[in-house]
């Protein structure tokens, strides 16, 4: 008997008196719960997509896109779900994200989704600044950080901050350069007489006055964290009052002084409820001078122009100029702003397609970052071919209106015309998803 007879036997009688492989109950129950998940995820795809439709068919002005997310800032995590779940997202997003080190700055956060993704104990990050220009996804945000992942109790070394920012206007043209790093200063071994000296005690912490000092300072037994001063500002302007902070991001609380726990959640919360009617309180220290300088008339408009915002010569009908020239948001709160050359990373998650004008918010994501240090995009845009484009410019407007994101730009156009330097760049999804590291130019 050969062997292929052998096998043909073999197979006859395990066809014959075996137990088929899979019985129909299994199989039954197996298609039943093919049709029920995907009818459960169909439901949920549905019903999250519903609850954002917007009212009207024609498109948004880009400047206003903001309140498109103060609007669907709730359900914006379970309607785009199972989206970045079945586009593998996640994955881009982590891969993105292990690039990141040293102070790193996130442009529009929205509700958080990279959280998950930094690599907070291995890759070296010392601080990271969390930036949108819609309180709601920021407030979001921040719950998620602390109460969600619980990101501050398990890593208290890593500053955070959550900073109402617009991204057109991100430097402060009157902030200063960081200092450059002193030389290392050769240590010197003690000598026999230091090394015998008496090591002075330590002196007890100040009691805490409970009326001036921050609550989370009084609940933690410590003495209030001393803030800086503002700078000082023209005669004409009224002395802001004793421990108010400039803005609201002053009231956030690093890991180091309170891991786990933050101020800042429920201080914003109120901001955001009850906004200050007195904007000179709360407007930052270049704002108030320029002002104040040209309510005493010792500046012309177009002085005050170019030292409140360096945004605004790029065009004078851009709704963000106003916003940037007055450094308020239309709420009344101060928008945060930061020095040249601050951060060693820049990260920007699908968030060009909601800038009223992508160009002049890579631009300052450039300026922000220090020399060397690498800017992060994860984008979507337009594809290879021409039929996808046209499918994404007929839906632009309605996705525009539901998402408050135009997803049709051009975002190697973009970046070329913004004059980053492009390292790395991938593309999927038919060459609509974008995976870019670059870094600002050498000038």
């Amino acid at each position: 008997m050969t062997a292929k007879a052998g096998l043909v036997k073999g197979l006859r009688f395990a066809m014959g008196r075996g137990q088929p492989s899979i019985s129909m109950a299994s199989l039954a129950f197996g298609g039943a719960a093919l049709v029920g998940g995907t009818a459960y995820f169909t439901y949920r795809y549905t019903k999250a997509h519903t609850a954002v439709q917007q009212e009207g068919d024609g498109p948004i002005d880009p400047g206003t896109s903001f309140r498109v997310f103060d609007q669907i800032a709730q359900k914006y995590d379970d309607a785009i779900g199972q989206e970045e779940a079945a586009l593998w997202y996640g994955m881009m997003r982590k891969w993105l994200l292990r690039e990141a080190r040293g102070e790193v700055l996130e442009v529009s956060v929205g509700t958080g989704r990279n959280f998950e993704y930094y690599d907070f104990a291995a890759s070296g990050i010392k601080s990271l600044t969390c930036t949108d220009l819609s309180q709601h996804m920021l407030l979001r945000a921040e719950d998620k950080f602390f109460d969600e992942l619980h990101l501050g109790h398990k890593h208290p070394n890593v500053r955070i901050n959550f900073c109402l920012a617009d991204a057109h206007c991100l430097v402060d043209p009157n902030a200063k350069l960081p200092p450059k790093p002193e030389p290392p200063v050769e240590k010197k071994e003690p000598s026999a007489a230091a090394a015998v000296a008496p090591r002075p005690r330590p002196q007890p912490l100040p009691e805490v006055d409970p009326a001036s000092a921050p609550w989370w300072a009084y609940w933690r037994r410590l003495p209030p964290v001393e803030r800086p001063k503002p700078a000082e500002a023209a005669p004409s302007s009224a002395p802001s009052e004793a421990g108010q902070p400039a803005s609201s991001t002053e009231a956030a609380v690093s890991g180091d002084a309170m891991p786990g726990l933050h101020a800042g959640g429920l201080l914003n919360f109120f901001r955001v409820l009850l906004p200050s009617s007195d904007g000179s309180k709360q407007a930052p220290a270049a704002a108030g001078e320029a002002a104040s300088a040209e309510a005493a008339g010792g500046a012309s408009s177009h002085e005050h122009a170019e030292a409140s915002s360096c945004c605004s010569c790029h065009s004078h009908s851009r709704g963000y100029s106003q916003r940037c020239s007055s450094g308020q948001h239309e709420s009344g709160a101060p928008l945060q702003k930061f020095a040249p050359r601050q951060f060693d990373t820049v990260v920007d998650t699908f968030g060009l397609c909601s800038h009223e004008d992508p160009v002049q918010a890579l631009k300052e994501m450039a300026r922000v970052c220090k020399p060397g240090g690498k800017i992060l995009l994860l984008e979507h845009g337009r594809s290879h071919y021409d039929w996808l484009n046209d499918k994404l410019d007929s839906s632009a407007t309605n996705h525009q209106r539901k998402w408050g994101c135009l997803w049709n730009r051009d975002i190697l156009g973009l970046i070329k015309e913004a004059g980053l330097q492009v390292d790395k760049v991938t593309r999927w999804h038919f060459g609509t998803s974008y995976y870019i590291i670059a870094r600002p130019s050498v000038r």
